[in-house]
């Protein structure tokens, strides 16, 4: 018996935790997994659509649909949308592979979701029956002809009786299933293609590029197998395979021949197409400018030519053969006109193919186009039986569909002006008195080095930069991520580009962009396996004690999140200069400490960047009006009613298991205690304090001073980077970051240093990357801190407010801290309702609370807090 297909759909996934729980954090109107009872239940009169696909169709239709009219419910594989037009960009580093992705659950959002594939559609009962695809080895990865095949019956069967399968009614159907990418049953294609269709593919052909020059580097690679290396093949010649080709282009003559000036020589770009022209969709003069540039920039295009295979190892070598080490490093391109050659990467780009759901689900049950057998459609997108009889309450759009007497081009544009259409017809009930009709806006192409075509319907054709400017600016205008405006239009370097990421064969995020301060020693080295970084966008009412008070601002926080968000959560807040990577990683991160304590499998571990400390809203990287010496002063207060608000607005967190803190992230375990006094189950100061002490005050007046009285400060501002100012900063924090006992026994050695001067120049001069703005706002929050300002009442009675936290404290001095001494963390303790003191007896005096002590100092900071949490 012949397989079923399934198609780009979902199936339901408890992401929280049922209220049973016993870290049951999130509240039942917060609970993101149903039943399809409980559907039902909530459908409320209101008609049912089902939306199959989050591609530009199913995510605009998921968006727009009227909930108040309608019960809509997205059906997908994949969890998010894909904003395709920057894939090549993400591929190559040039963007962030988050500006090129939505997540279709938010907290806001009015459809319901189902990650899942579709088996089969009964038309005729108006029914589903839905596969899941959470654990689908292939998520994120471009689809290619025989992947969405489900198995035969007695397989299917035997999943269904495992939960894997359910059915589900509907009152109209939307199909937005997209299409596979058209291989043409080319031998070694599907095996070993890269192709661009999701932000996956993109990670597989940025990780495979860097490979590439790494390989080729290393002294035991032959200078033909550096040719192979170095030689990038891209199979088609649309707007994608143009567009990655112009971004590859770029990143070699611009950041490898940097990083690589020896094998720049090496390589190489060939765009091949069987067509007898490139972009094809394009007037000629415009494809004619495309293949002038790429011709001066040395790219490489071979029109009419035929792909007869793609297979692993080198041209004249066997796959599997003796000779291990070629046929694993590069693989051989054969063609009709050049035979084999040898590439390190093929990226395919050929056209699309129908997808099996519509091939096989549908095919007897609609009406197909006879050439490329997608779903036909009237000028209403409702589908057409084979006798042209319409179904009413079933429609197609996007990739998968054709409206009958047209030739509109299989693009995003075409799918997202139908989809809004749609969504307008059904919300207003008018659909039967409406046509829909296409409106051209032009298409666009970005070909290298600042340079872009586009041509329009009635404005004319644009070349050259003005067009990388209309390119970038539609993209920015269109593009359905508002957070990530800046970061692809205007991009630092771009170009020049900023690729600092681009040499790590595991791709840092841009936070990694300065040195860790304090520096942690070789045995406790950053967070390895980095994510990408995430930014949670709120307008923040600013506390009364901010300059300027009381104001709203839009602010930005910088966060990771590691594990289920069903899990009990963690929050780690970052430190002064303190970064994403090297905030407790000893806590959570294998890498950093086998079996650590705080393990993802268990915890949703939550990181936060500090407001002015150069990751979130800073100083330095906030925009105009803004921007340095403008930005606001930020208070304790404003960090900790940012992270609530990301916890219970985006993460859907209403308490934390554990807050636990080092430095101004142990002062901010204080402060959200205090200000939230039912938020925060568990808190561990280390190395903090819940007020700034007045000797902690004026030790900060001398490293601001130093800053402040730079010869480049003049009236509050910066005329140039302030290297200077900032090294004599570092130079009056060493001393005090500490002890005497430090210096007395010459620790530095133990940190590999022959001399003092050695220690202080390696860590403590600042470095290339370090604000001096950051650092002046960061002292004066700092400065700030004292809980008491929450309850005016208290008087400035710290012991009156301490008896307010309601979280069981574990307050974790060092023992020759000169920052936060002991003395005043036994103070504090007295008052607390559930407060236990534990001091690092050590002599690397504040930097042992954050893991930069000894390994002995570290294994201290986790038995303690392994005890308080009774693990």
């Amino acid at each position: 018996m012949s397989p079923s297909p399934r198609t780009a759909l979902a199936i339901p996934r408890a992401v929280l935790p049922r209220a049973s729980c016993k870290h049951s954090y999130l509240s039942q109107g917060q609970r993101r997994w149903i039943t399809i009872a409980e559907l039902d239940k909530a459908q409320d009169g209101r008609e049912r659509v089902v939306v199959l696909g989050s591609g530009w169709a199913g995510y605009t239709l998921g968006r727009e649909l009227d909930h108040r009219k309608y019960q809509p419910v997205v059906v997908s594989p994949r969890s998010y949308f894909v904003f395709t037009p920057l894939l090549a960009s993400t591929s190559t580093g040039t963007l962030e592979f988050r500006t090129a992705l939505e997540p279709i659950r938010r907290r806001n959002a009015t459809a319901t979701f189902f990650q899942g594939w579709a088996d089969s559609v009964d038309l005729e009962k108006k029914e589903l029956e839905i596969e899941e695809a959470v654990e689908d080895p292939m998520q994120s990865m471009a689809l290619v002809d025989g992947q969405g095949e489900a198995e035969n019956e007695s397989e299917k069967q035997a999943r269904k009786e495992k939960g894997k399968l359910f059915r589900m009614k509907y009152d109209k159907l939307i199909v937005t299933v997209g299409c596979y990418s058209q291989t043409f049953n080319t031998p070694g294609v599907k095996e070993h293609a890269y192709f661009l269709k999701d932000v996956g593919d993109a990670r597989r052909i940025r990780n495979r590029f860097l490979s590439c020059f790494e390989t080729a580097a290393l002294p035991t690679t032959s200078p033909k197998m550096r040719e192979h290396l170095l030689n990038f093949a891209v199979v088609g010649g649309g707007p994608t395979g143009i567009e990655w080709s112009a971004e590859l282009h770029d990143i070699i003559s611009e950041d490898m021949a940097k990083f690589y000036p020896e094998l720049v020589k090496y390589a190489k770009i060939t765009v091949y197409d069987v067509a007898p022209t490139v972009l094809s969709m394009f007037d000629q003069k415009l494809a004619k400018y495309a293949m002038d540039t790429f011709k001066r920039e040395g790219i490489e295009i071979k029109t009419s030519h035929h792909v007869k295979s793609l297979r692993k190892g080198a041209p004249g070598v066997v796959e599997g053969g003796a000779d291990v080490k070629d046929n694993t490093t590069c693989y051989t391109l054969n063609t009709d006109e050049d035979g084999e050659v040898g590439v390190g990467m093929c990226v395919w780009s050929t056209g699309l193919m129908t997808n099996p759901f519509v091939e096989k689900a549908l095919s007897t049950k609609v009406k197909q186009h006879e050439k490329s057998h997608a779903i036909m459609t009237n000028e209403r997108l409702q589908v057409k039986r084979p006798d042209d009889s319409v179904m009413r309450d079933v429609y197609a759009l996007g990739d998968c569909a054709v409206l009958e007497g047209t030739a509109y081009p299989a693009t995003a544009q075409v799918a997202n002006q139908k989809a809004t259409w749609l969504s307008k017809r059904l919300n207003k009930g008018d659909i039967e008195g409406n046509k829909f009709t296409y409106k051209d806006l032009g298409v666009m192409a970005y070909v290298g080095n600042w340079n872009a075509i586009l041509q329009t319907s009635g404005a004319g054709n644009v070349s050259g930069r003005v067009a990388w400017f209309i390119w970038r600016g539609a993209y920015l205008a269109k593009s359905l991520l508002p957070f990530s405006f800046p970061s692809f239009l205007f991009r630092p370097g771009n170009p020049p580009r900023y690729h600092h990421h681009v040499v790590h064969p595991k791709p840092y995020p841009p936070t990694t962009r300065r040195p860790c301060f304090p520096p942690p020693p070789p045995t406790l080295p950053n967070l390895v396996n980095m994510p990408e970084t995430k930014y949670f966008h709120h307008n923040l009412a600013l506390s009364p004690q901010s300059e300027p008070a009381k104001t709203t601002f839009p602010a930005k926080l910088a966060y990771w999140t590691f594990g289920d968000a069903s899990k009990p959560a963690v929050l780690l807040p970052s430190c002064y200069g303190g970064t994403l990577a090297n905030t407790l990683p000893f806590l959570y991160d294998e890498e950093a400490r086998p079996n650590p304590i705080l393990p993802p499998s268990k915890y949703f571990i939550i990181v936060t960047g500090l407001l002015s400390g150069s990751e979130s809203s800073s100083p330095s990287n906030q925009p105009a009006p803004h921007s340095g010496p403008n930005f606001p002063h930020v208070t304790y207060e404003d960090n900790i009613r940012l992270q609530h608000a990301l916890c219970t607005e985006e993460l859907g967190v209403e308490k934390l298991y554990l807050y636990c803190g080092f430095s101004m992230g142990g002062q901010q375990a204080y402060h959200v205690s205090a200000l939230f006094p039912e938020f925060v189950e568990n808190m561990v100061c280390l190395a903090g304090s819940a007020r700034t002490s007045a000797h902690n005050w004026c030790f900060l007046e001398g490293p601001r001073h130093a800053l402040v009285t730079a010869r480049d400060y003049h009236d509050g501002v910066y005329t140039k980077p302030a290297n200077e100012g900032v090294k004599a900063f570092f130079r009056v924090y060493a001393p005090w970051a500490l002890s005497q006992g430090w210096f007395r026994q010459k620790c530095w050695e133990q940190a590999g240093f022959k001399t003092l001067e050695e220690y202080l120049t390696a860590n403590w001069s600042g470095g290339q990357g370090v604000d001096a703005n950051d650092l002046l706002w960061l002292l004066w929050t700092w400065q700030k801190g004292d809980i008491t300002l929450y309850y005016p009442e208290d008087q400035g009675d710290l012991a009156k407010t301490l008896g307010r936290i309601k979280a069981r404290c574990l307050v974790f001095p060092s023992r020759t801290d000169t920052y936060f001494p002991p003395e005043d963390s036994e103070e504090e303790v007295k008052h607390l309702r559930d407060g236990r003191l534990a001091v690092i007896e050590t002599v690397w005096g504040h930097m042992a609370g954050g893991g930069s002590g000894t390994a002995e100092d570290t294994e201290c900071i986790i038995r303690e807090v392994k005890k308080f949490l009774e693990l």
